[in-house]
């Protein structure tokens, strides 16, 4: 019979354990125990995704604001704002290429704040960027980005992109720094194939 196998008793099921003679005392049964603790913890910490950077601090919620790959903006830029004035000037920059320009998102800076990131102007589509998560810690705000860039088998437009991603979250603080976290990998396209 095989270890933590079921044996029927009766009308009911009982698992027994059967465990060699070595182990059948109680300073052993606390090494087995520990052991399978250990082991239960191992898995769980290795299963977790790691960014390689991991700050403690409450998870920040967000929701897109903007998120595309034109825009008139070509440099590259990271930003927090917390006033309408800066984001009214920002947004008529990223609208200038369009034709009508459609007004700013209304955003309410008295209880939120902007996280923005532009990758800056690309010469081919193929990159994108995306804000994955924001933590605000004791010290400020660590924002997380994932940038992608096309990799060499890539089939790619010759195409002016400005990559680009604007979150708005709650404001706990608006006098916190910000910290961008990148992680930048270039895309496999013949993982694809």
């Amino acid at each position: 019979m095989c270890i933590g196998s079921s044996v029927k008793v009766g009308m009911t099921t009982n698992t027994r354990y059967l465990l060699p003679r070595s182990w059948s005392s109680m300073e052993n049964s606390s090494r087995i125990i520990g052991g399978i603790l250990i082991l239960c913890l191992a898995i769980f910490l290795f299963s977790a995704p790691f960014d390689g950077f991991m700050p403690k601090g409450e998870e920040v919620f967000f929701e897109d604001v903007s998120y595309g790959i034109w825009s008139g903006v070509s440099e590259k830029l990271e930003l927090k704002i917390t006033d309408l004035e800066t984001w009214e000037g920002l947004w008529a920059e990223m609208e200038s290429i369009c034709d009508p320009v459609s007004p700013s998102p209304i955003i309410n800076f008295s209880t939120n704040v902007l996280f923005v990131v532009f990758q800056g102007e690309r010469a081919t589509s193929g990159y994108m960027t995306t804000i994955t998560r924001i933590v605000l810690t004791t010290t400020g705000y660590v924002v997380f980005i994932d940038e992608i860039h096309p990799g060499p088998n890539c089939g790619t437009l010759q195409v002016l992109t400005q990559p680009h991603h604007i979150v708005v979250a709650p404001s706990s603080s608006l006098n916190l720094p910000v910290q961008f976290v990148y992680n930048i990998t270039a895309h496999d396209c013949d993982s694809w194939v």
